[in-house]
């Protein structure tokens, strides 16, 4: 890969959370790939080695971005077993990078339930916070996710070191809302 592109992990992705019965699958797969082996099926291990990787594959689901500053190119990419994949657009479409608090609601169900624990308006939804990084267009209509993370402190790192490594102002909306919040208190 040339040094004019910049690559991004995004790292496992486990499918947005979908891939639990896949990793259920391939555990299984594992155990019988290794009793396999221990007892002697040679050919029957080497028929399962394939399916494995390409299930280890499809479980993970890494995701990233590469920017090629010499051609002034963009895409997101899925790491399969032959390589990348994904299209590439052009950079010049985005112009700023931001960096963005987001909440999602996730819908919590257990096997038993102590009724005097849960909140009287809570129905098992459990709100959730994380901030990303994000290249956004120049109309602020399309954006990429670079980075994201649970905490302040490393996403404003990482922000920043992605920011100096592709040229882009960094825009903190975060810290901004912050600001602005205590501002209207003091008032």
């Amino acid at each position: 890969m040339s040094q004019n592109v910049i690559s991004i992990s995004r790292g496992p992705q486990f499918r947005g959370g979908k891939s639990a019965y896949l990793f259920i699958v391939l555990l299984f797969l594992i155990l019988a790939f290794v009793l396999t082996l221990i007892f002697g099926g040679i050919i029957p291990a080497l028929i399962m080695a394939p399916i494995i990787v390409l299930l280890v594959f499809l479980v993970l689901d890494i995701q990233g971005v590469d920017i090629n500053k010499e051609k002034n190119l963009i895409r997101t990419y899925k790491v399969h077993p032959w390589g990348k994949v994904g299209t590439w657009n052009e950079l010049q479409d985005f112009n700023r990078l931001t960096l963005e608090r987001r909440t999602y609601s996730m819908k919590v169900s257990t096997f038993y339930t102590n009724l005097s624990t849960i909140q009287p308006n809570s129905h098992g939804i459990e709100n959730h916070g994380h901030f990303l990084t994000l290249l956004v267009n120049k109309n602020g209509r399309e954006s990429i996710i670079l980075a994201e993370n649970l905490q302040y402190k490393e996403a404003k790192k990482e922000s920043v070191e992605i920011s100096k490594k592709i040229g882009y102002p960094l825009e903190d909306t975060y810290n901004q809302s912050v600001a602005d919040s205590r501002q209207r208190r003091r008032r």
